[in-house]
């Protein structure tokens, strides 16, 4: 395996106190990670081993895709819910995990102008529903966003913005690696599945029928 990309000097000192973060975390803890076209799961892949060997034990984690499975169709409030909130509130991996780390790729190259509205909603919904999240997730839960979507999130769902325990801000240009990671642990089993749902063709609505 080729070594990580070194980051920029801003740019270590802020993923140092991410991974610093997560790995003194208990319970619930909400973290952002301000940036712009990460690769999200190399990102995932270092916080995780960085927090694990602070921690002395390892840590399991995934990336959520809020994406998953929409292909051309257009992001709808059900498909956030299905593939986003559910898995949180109702995984039973979550609760086999091992101090869960859960990131949620929200950054720039997959938020859309056009999606902006029903992400709006979702987190209206997600802020009232904030007590269920935080008693069901007992884990990290980072999101990865730009800036002026944090601005929005801090509008729209204010008391859940007020129970963050931190935010990385990083250039967006910080490069984490390219390609695909693999999750460790229990989480690598919901990837199995998530991959073979895909390539069964089985979108959000046929799962329901």
């Amino acid at each position: 395996m080729t070594n990580p990309p070194t980051l920029r000097a801003e740019d270590q000192l802020a993923f140092d106190e991410l991974a610093e973060q997560v790995a003194l975390g208990e319970g619930f803890q909400l973290l952002f990670v301000l940036a712009g076209s990460v690769e999200v799961h190399r990102l995932a892949e270092r916080v995780r081993d960085a927090s694990a060997a602070l921690r002395s034990e390892e840590l399991d984690y995934l990336v959520l895709d809020p994406y998953i499975g929409l292909g051309s169709t257009s992001l709808t409030l059900e498909h956030l819910h299905r593939w986003v909130l559910q898995p949180l509130l109702r995984s039973n991996l979550l609760h086999e995990a091992r101090n869960p780390l859960v990131v949620i790729d929200m950054s720039s190259f997959r938020v859309l102008d056009s999606d902006r509205e029903v992400w709006r909603q979702f987190l209206t919904f997600v802020n009232r529903q904030r007590n269920e999240l935080m008693q069901a997730f007992r884990g990290t839960l980072v999101l990865v966003m730009e800036e002026d979507f944090a601005v929005e999130f801090a509008g729209v769902a204010p008391d859940l913005w007020s129970v963050r325990s931190g935010i990385a801000r990083f250039d967006r240009k910080a490069d984490f690696g390219d390609g695909l990671a693999e999750p460790r642990g229990v989480f690598a089993e919901q990837l199995r599945l998530r991959r073979e749902v895909l390539q069964r063709g089985y979108t959000p609505e046929r799962l329901r029928a």
